[in-house]
């Protein structure tokens, strides 16, 4: 019979900045450099949800590229959204842009992340909440289908760049490290979007939460999302004999 050995890879994530814009020029986050492959995640807050289509990588503000799928939306309504867009790379770069090519009007705020490492087919969990206070909270998704994934957390708030930023819950269960901020200025609070991001890679099961204490208190949307990581491996031949020998990388046992 055969048989599947896997060996996980690594995931590697970098933050690669953030953007924000109310309106005039498209926010944007340039100068980036990636590979073909590479797995391109943006945490979006806004007034109003942004279309798939207004989310784009470009090479140098050319070859414009849309996401592949928003993962997961948050909607505070009337108020603020968190959306948790990914898309792989179709062309290596030192020069790529991602940008919110058309904001509608409204405020919007956003964290890009590179990652390499994962599946073919990523996306996992997620989970979502919205409400107003100091202590935003995605609450809990369920647990993950395997121990090694990166876990993507977004908090929207409809309050300005200025407001106390508060601090990301640690710890198991938790995503925290690898944080982004980035808020809208000008006008009143309510006419500003600020976005909270956090990247971090874990070895386990557990349901995964993305929560924030001590912000200024506003209307708030928090999104988690979960990405499994890749695996590779060899197949393992099985004879009668119960010999082992080894041929390029396959092996009869």
């Amino acid at each position: 019979d055969f048989r599947k050995v896997a060996e996980l890879m690594a995931i590697v994530v970098t933050a690669l900045g953030t953007s924000q814009g109310k309106t005039g020029s498209p926010p944007a986050i340039t100068g980036l450099t990636w590979n073909t492959g590479d797995i391109l995640i943006v945490v979006a807050a806004s007034d109003a949800a942004i279309n798939i289509n207004n989310i784009s990588t470009s090479i140098n503000g050319t070859d414009w590229s849309v996401f592949d799928a928003i993962d997961v939306v948050a909607t505070n309504t009337g108020n603020v959204i968190t959306q948790i867009a990914r898309k792989a790379t179709i062309e290596t770069t030192t020069i790529g842009q991602v940008s919110c090519i058309d904001t509608g009007g409204g405020a919007v705020a956003f964290a890009a992340y590179k990652v390499t490492g994962l599946a073919a087919t990523p996306f996992d969990k997620s989970e979502t909440a919205v409400n107003t206070g100091t202590s935003p909270s995605s609450g809990a998704t369920a647990t993950l289908a395997q121990a090694d994934e990166l876990i993507i957390g977004g908090i929207g708030t409809e309050g300005p760049n200025g407001d106390t930023a508060g601090t990301w819950t640690t710890g198991t269960g938790n995503v925290s490290g690898n944080e982004q901020r980035l808020g809208t200025t000008g006008g009143g609070a309510a006419s500003n979007i600020t976005v909270s991001s956090a990247a971090e890679v874990v070895a386990a099961t557990d349901a995964q939460t993305a929560a924030k204490t001590g912000i200024t208190s506003r209307d708030w949307a928090a999104a988690i999302a979960t990405y499994k990581m890749a695996a590779s491996g060899t197949n393992w031949t099985k004879n009668l004999a119960d010999t082992m020998t080894l041929s390029d990388s396959t092996v009869k046992e």
